[in-house]
């Protein structure tokens, strides 16, 4: 029997778990499209999610991804995505104080990783108190920086190896470092997901936008 359900990887993930082990086929359902003035209605939704599934041919409906490989990979390039981002906030935050505040540090170019070794050092010295306060979260800043920075690589070193361990294959493939390879294999649900290098493109977010996209009414200028 299938089955069609919509969030199978988020807020369906445990229901999906069950309908699985029960012996079920469970897959994507289709995403309802709705015209561009009509509000959203979950229960319209649900009902055209539902008739969309049966007409489609099998080969083409999106099996849920699901197992602990997906899981995991799925948990750790999310975690890696938060930790990139609270980083660069950090490093912003910092270049920032370090411009604003003459605090010895030259920070007219991007802040090095040996700048912020020297901020992490700093130890509590004799000045004004705005320097004091300044020179404290400089010194904050940077050793969330380091944390950061530590954690990324753990994440990549526990990546790498479920990488090396599932599909050691993919790494061999030119421009195929241990994270992307890892976004693959948590994207990919079933054989023909990632049929050709287009639809490649379109799940990396990188599918190029057709140039008559938007609005293509043309206008003639008189002459």
């Amino acid at each position: 029997m299938l089955i069609a359900a919509e969030g199978t990887g988020s807020y369906g993930a445990v229901l999906s778990d069950v309908l699985q082990q029960a012996g079920y086929r469970v897959v994507e359902a289709p995403t309802p499209r709705r015209a561009r003035a009509r509000s959203k209605t979950d229960a319209l939704d649900a009902i055209l999610a539902a008739r969309s599934s049966p007409v489609m041919p099998l080969t083409t409906l999106r099996d849920r991804r699901a197992g602990d490989l997906q899981s995991a990979l799925q948990v750790l390039t999310g975690a890696r995505d938060q930790q990139n981002a609270d980083r660069l906030r950090c490093i912003n935050a910092l270049t920032a104080l370090v411009r604003t505040h003459d605090l010895g540090i030259d920070a007219r170019r991007a802040m090095t990783g040996t700048q912020i070794a020297m901020i992490v050092s700093w130890r509590r010295r004799k000045e004004t108190l705005g320097a004091a306060t300044a020179r404290a979260e400089a010194t904050r800043l940077a050793k969330r920086i380091t944390m950061l920075e530590s954690d990324l690589a753990e994440n990549r070193e526990q990546i790498t190896r479920i990488v090396e361990t599932t599909a050691p294959e993919l790494l061999d493939l030119p421009g195929v470092g241990a994270v992307t390879a890892a976004v693959i294999l948590t994207v990919w649900s079933h054989p023909g997901r990632i049929r050709n290098e287009a639809a490649f493109a379109m799940i990396g977010g990188i599918c190029p936008i057709p140039a008559s996209s938007g609005n293509t009414t043309r206008h003639r200028l008189n002459r």
